[in-house]
């Protein structure tokens, strides 16, 4: 065989395992660099998730307190039939059901 031959040979063996390594290396870089926009993502993703329950525990906090006022101020049904009557013919909804 040539010495021509092989140095071709051999500098194209060469050239292939440094493009090798290059490709090897771009897939760590780029493998690297995801796993941290990754983490970063997680990150933010987790911290808006926060902020969104520690504002829709804040609303239903404040919508179970202003419930509880409100059911103070509820009178029971009267147990009275009679009684009853006479409060369901002062409310015109419940006259329109002709409930009683």
């Amino acid at each position: 065989m040539p010495i021509s031959l092989i140095i071709i040979g051999a500098s194209l063996a060469l050239h292939v395992a440094v493009y090798a390594g290059f490709v090897v290396r771009e897939k760590i870089v780029v493998a690297g660099a995801i796993a941290t926009e990754r983490k970063e993502g997680v990150i933010q993703c987790n911290a808006r998730v926060a902020s969104i329950e520690a504002t829709y525990r804040s609303s239903i906090t404040k919508a179970v307190e202003e419930a509880a006022k409100a059911e103070s101020f509820i009178k029971p049904a009267p147990e009275d039939k009679l009684e009853l009557i006479k409060l369901c013919n002062a409310s015109a909804s419940c006259r329109s059901r002709g409930a009683f």
